[in-house]
């Protein structure tokens, strides 16, 4: 079989089944950004259909046909995930009401506004206190370096990045990780939903420091996916609260002063401070389309790739819990695999990783079983996981939570499902919203909506 054939089959064996399970519960819902349907449209987006041009691209390769046949497939298995949450054809039709009706309301207070008062006046001291230690905490701030134009190498600024969050102690790393990709954007969160419910001033500045606060951390260590990702957040937020309607200059807008800082620090550390028009364009396309729209595609190819031609499955020893509980030592996967590929260039970094969508490591841990059974598990998880925001309803504490959990979708579209980041954003935001007491809210918004429907009808 021809590659060009082989290329036909696969996508005649997936495409059609895809789009007839994820049809109901994913596509015709994306507009209220759904939690599976934001990681559906990041799979296509970024894996599903780069893969054929990386099948094509590694031309002669013997893992390319696994490679293709498994990203595919895994659009099956996520919607079939999906589907599975449901009981019955029933409840898929009545959630996909619940969840139209939920993202068309406009975000209110919700039951405890003085719980998130106090949550806010708290988590700025203590984001305060996180920004201040990790400053002294670190020897060399990679932003700052790069303002004062010390280092003149891509390649210098990339160990100081290392240096600066990556390879700080377990604990450490833990603590300021969990600072900035879950404290800090939740407070802000929580700041913008404050200020759209009441429109209060004083809303408005506790967001607006907080915001400055978040991004400022972010940016330190020059990692150019952080500071984009919070103002995506915003955006999302002032979408979901506006009822799902955002005029097409705030897209833009967020869009645009969100790709200055990425492009900024592209430019800055190749040793361009004053670039020019053609370098800017040449930095966006290389970030657009290969780093963002290919790359990942090609990481997941070096998974099938590597495992098990040169290395034998992992069967669960890159999993870090389950290599606590096994008592085996934890078997760094990105590493691993970034040292493969690239560990012979003269650039190459002894602690780069090499972080790919949620398939490459059940690849590498369990080669065909995990393919097929994990994105079944991941869909019927985030479906729950939506269950639960429509439970939390339209309020401060429900929509930020809910751009939280979007934020943890994103995040296995790049990054392993298995790993501890993932699963400690969706324990602290459930926590968070436990402790917040937000679960009636929603139950109530519903049971009076239906209330006034039938109230409604029954008026003719």
């Amino acid at each position: 079989m021809s590659d060009t054939t082989f290329a036909i089959f696969v996508f005649l064996l997936t495409a059609p089944l895809a789009f007839a399970l994820s049809y109901k519960n994913i596509l015709a819902q994306f507009r209220f950004l759904t939690i599976p349907g934001a990681l559906y449209f990041l799979y296509i987006l970024l894996v599903a259909g780069p893969a054929y041009g990386v099948f094509y691209d590694q031309d002669g390769q013997p893992a390319r046909r696994t490679f293709l046949l498994a990203a595919e497939s895994a659009l099956v298995t996520l919607a079939w995930g999906v589907r599975l949450a449901h009981k019955n054809k029933q409840e898929v039709i009545e959630d996909c009401r619940q969840t139209s009706q939920h993202g068309r309301q406009l975000v209110v207070l919700g039951p405890q506004p003085d719980r998130l008062r106090l949550f806010c006046n708290m988590g700025l001291a203590v984001a305060g206190m996180s920004v201040a230690a990790y400053l002294i905490v670190v020897d060399t701030v990679p932003l700052f370096e790069l303002l004062k134009a010390d280092q003149t190498s891509a390649h210098a600024y990339a160990l100081l990045r290392e240096d600066s969050f990556k390879l700080l102690p377990l604990p450490v790393y833990a603590y300021f990780e969990t600072i900035r990709m879950i404290f800090l954007p939740m407070l802000s969160m929580v700041g913008l939903g404050m200020y759209l419910a009441t429109r209060s001033r004083k809303w408005l500045i506790h967001f607006m420091v907080s915001a400055v606060l978040t991004f400022f951390f972010s940016a330190l260590s020059l990692a150019k996916a952080p500071p984009l990702i919070f103002l995506v957040m915003c955006g999302t937020y002032w979408f979901l609260a506006r009822g799902s309607r955002i005029p097409v200059w705030g897209l833009v807008l967020v869009l645009a002063v969100g790709a200055i800082f990425p492009i900024y620090v592209a430019n800055a550390t190749a040793g361009n401070s004053a670039p020019e028009v053609s370098d800017v364009l040449a930095t966006m396309q290389d970030l657009l389309f290969r780093r963002f729209l290919y790359l990942n595609a090609e990481l997941l190819y070096y998974h099938f790739d590597i495992f098990p031609a040169s290395h034998h499955f992992l069967w669960g020893q890159s999993i870090r819990l389950f290599s606590w509980i096994s008592a085996q030592q934890e078997f760094l996967l990105p590493n691993y695999v970034y040292l493969d590929v690239w560990g012979n260039l003269p650039e190459a970094l002894d602690s780069g990783w090499a972080n790919t969508v949620f398939l490459g490591g059940l690849w590498a841990d369990f080669g065909w079983l995990g393919v097929l059974i994990g994105p079944v598990l991941i869909g019927y998880c985030l479906q729950k996981l939506q269950n639960f925001i429509l439970r939390l309803g339209k309020n401060v504490i429900g929509v930020a939570c809910h751009v939280i959990l979007l934020t943890a979708a994103a995040y296995i579209s790049m990054n392993s499902a298995t790993g501890l980041a993932f699963l400690g954003i969706i324990v602290c935001t459930y926590v968070f919203a436990r402790v917040m007491q937000g679960t009636l809210q929603g139950e109530q918004q519903f049971r009076f909506s239906q209330f006034n429907v039938n109230l409604s009808r029954s008026s003719y």
